[in-house]
């Protein structure tokens, strides 16, 4: 009777280590894929978000009758802001205050100017996109880069409800509910943004993205907005590595309501206001910036021109 041979234990050892070496070898291979994989995902959803945050605010002042655009640099808090486009709405559209002694059957004595810049403060919208202000999120401190928008509460004048007048402290939505949170880390995850806005005419602006000297910015160049952020990606435990390098996704809203015949086949309308948004008005890192309109309706510009007496 012919005897099986089989394996002895050396030999199972020695197969099984030249197994070992094969895997990790393949594992090797694969590791950079592996990384490619992450990272593209990483990107893709950073992109995703600043996508978001471009599309939420074009799509905010997209049919906007009024627009202005200020700066802290400019304008200390969002009051000031307000109050800087209720002046501009109220000189461009010559409101004026009836003399005293106007025949009030025909043309009441109404301070027509007051009337104006309240229903303003009242009834304007506004986006602060808060690129220096870090806040807490999920307990953790540092986050950076943040888009607030007004909420409208209401009060009683008299026997009227409206809208709360926006007051200076509106735009720290930890101590009021004046203002809210429209995109922060609670949207876009563990990563500090930067949301810049320029002028959409690149042929107007110098190699460092500002104004040239003696141009100015009209509604029918448009704005151009972008979002920069770097890239994270969330380690095991509590830490959070960098990675990668600043991503940027920039995207363009122009105005129907504002934009020239030229563009559109509509009559300009309104105002396009950025005399507080000058070249040396930075909307990069340590800033904010205040974007204050009325929308069409009753409850924006036709409040704002009943107030005018328009």
């Amino acid at each position: 009777m012919k005897k099986i041979k089989g394996f002895t234990l050396i030999e199972l050892i020695i197969v099984m280590a030249i197994l070992v070496i094969l895997m990790a070898a393949i594992m090797q291979m694969f590791k950079p894929i592996r990384g490619t994989y992450v990272d593209a995902t990483l990107y893709e959803n950073q992109r995703s978000a600043q996508n978001g945050m471009i599309q939420y605010i074009s799509e905010s002042v997209r049919y906007a009758t009024d627009l202005g655009i200020y700066t802290k640099n400019n304008t200390s808090d969002v009051t000031k802001a307000v109050d800087a486009f209720a002046d501009e709405y109220i000189a461009k559209n010559h409101i004026v205050d009836i003399p005293a002694g106007a025949d009030p059957t025909t043309d009441p004595a109404k301070p027509y100017k007051t009337n104006t810049k309240e229903a303003i403060q009242r009834y304007a919208e506004v986006i602060i996109i808060d690129n220096d202000t870090k806040y807490t999120f999920n307990n953790v401190a540092g986050w950076q880069g943040r888009v607030l928008r007004r909420k409208f509460i209401d009060e009683t004048v008299g026997s009227v409800t409206k809208p709360k007048k926006v007051s200076g402290n509106a735009e720290d939505y930890t101590k009021t509910e004046e203002c809210r949170m429209a995109l922060g880390a609670s949207y876009y995850g563990d990563r500090n943004y930067t949301v810049a806005i320029k002028c959409g005419d690149p042929t107007k602006l110098d190699a460092s993205g500002n104004l040239k000297t003696g141009e100015t910015w009209k509604a029918d160049d448009g704005i151009a907005i972008s979002v920069a952020s770097y890239s994270k990606i969330q380690r095991s435990g509590a830490s959070v590595a960098e990675k990668g390098a600043y991503v940027t996704t920039a995207g363009e809203v122009m105005c129907k309501n504002l934009a020239g015949a030229s563009n559109h086949g509509i009559a300009k309308a309104g105002i396009f206001d950025i005399s507080k948004f000058t070249a040396s008005s930075s909307t990069g890192s340590g800033t904010k910036v205040y974007i204050v309109f009325l929308n069409p309706g009753e409850d924006g510009i036709e409040a704002v021109r009943a107030a005018s007496g328009q």
